[in-house]
């Protein structure tokens, strides 16, 4: 009756020990399969490729320099503005 026991106990440690290689050959393989598939993840999408310049059809008018400041304000209305001027030339003929 004993050698019973003792066979029972056998099959008890080896029903054990195949659990314990069950889960870590199982985590192993979990831990295999979430790397090969994260490491798709972090990959970067292709670059898509430059743009080409479209040719420009519209012209475009040139930039003006801005104007000048003004130092006095412009006359009043109804004011005439009269230059001066000098003396005509004299032809000698």
């Amino acid at each position: 009756m004993p050698r019973r026991g003792v066979r029972e106990l056998k099959f008890v440690i080896n029903l054990h020990m195949m659990r314990q290689v069950l889960l870590m050959t199982s985590a192993l393989l979990l831990a295999l399969g979430l790397a090969a598939c994260g490491g798709a993840a972090t990959s970067l999408p292709a670059q898509p490729p430059p743009r080409q310049s479209q040719p420009r059809t519209e012209v475009t008018a040139p930039q003006r320099e801005p104007a000048p400041q003004l130092i006095a304000p412009p006359p009043a209305y109804g004011n005439k503005i009269v230059m001066a001027q000098g003396p005509a030339p004299r032809s000698t003929n």
